[in-house]
């Protein structure tokens, strides 16, 4: 069963909520459950990164057990009845007071339910995106890190080419996981030596590091877009 408390904290910001117990934040999440009788901009702190995956968590659980309730007081109501009509007459009026009551109550019930609902919607939409963008950003993080390594790998190649050395058996095991290593590329699975050889990734072929800069901050879509290099010169392709 929830506690309730007095009323909610003065001041409604996501770090606010976010230091709350849960049966505290379920107090601010029922008084502002109702559309057109909430704070303003309290649903907007409610479904702030901070807080929102708890405040989803909150509404699913009373949406549940506001379910259960109408169940068991239903079957309740259903057994009362049955024993008001065998007692004759002198039942029927306590059914019927019995009945009205449960009709108050299962009014209010189900008021609540469809604002637990609504706001449920919501939070879920919300909660949806949040986790698509989270994963993008570790999606560009990993390709990132697959650019970096490539670099890396292809520029000890390069250095060993350049100083005349036979690369010994390790040497030529590590140039061939550029091969073996593939990256998501559209809707195919690449090489990451075909992703220099190619210039898909033309900041790897100058060596500059533009390959891994994002276009915006916070970070946004990739770009693979060479003018912004510092650099001209071309690394050879790995053979």
């Amino acid at each position: 069963m929830a506690v309730f408390f007095d009323a909610s904290p003065d001041v409604l910001t996501p770090e606010v909520l976010a230091g709350l117990g849960d049966d505290q934040l379920w107090q601010v999440i029922y008084d502002n459950l109702h559309p057109g009788k909430d704070t303003p901009g309290a649903w907007e702190a409610l479904v702030a990164p901070e807080v929102v995956d708890r405040v989803r968590r909150l509404l699913t659980a009373r949406h549940v057990d506001i379910e259960h309730q109408l169940a068991e007081r239903g079957a309740e109501l259903a057994e009362f009845r049955h024993q008001c009509w065998e007692a004759g007459p002198a039942g029927r009026q306590a059914w019927f007071d019995r009945e009205a009551e449960h009709n108050r109550w299962r009014g209010r019930a189900l008021d609540v339910k469809r604002s637990i609902a609504y706001r449920l919607q919501a939070a879920k939409a919300t909660a949806g995106a949040m986790g698509q963008q989270r994963v993008a950003q570790e999606r560009r993080a990993y390709r990132g890190a697959a650019c970096r390594l490539a670099v890396a790998i292809n520029r000890h190649r390069q250095a060993g080419v350049q100083e005349g050395i036979d690369p010994e058996p390790h040497d030529q095991a590590l140039w061939e996981v550029l091969r073996e290593v593939r990256v998501p590329q559209g809707s195919e699975l690449v090489a990451a030596a075909d992703l220099l050889a190619d210039g898909v990734w033309p900041c790897m072929l100058r060596g500059c590091g533009c390959c891994w800069i994002q276009t915006s901050s916070p970070p946004g879509p990739w770009t693979d877009d060479t003018s912004a290099c510092s650099s001209a010169s071309t690394l050879p392709a790995v053979p």
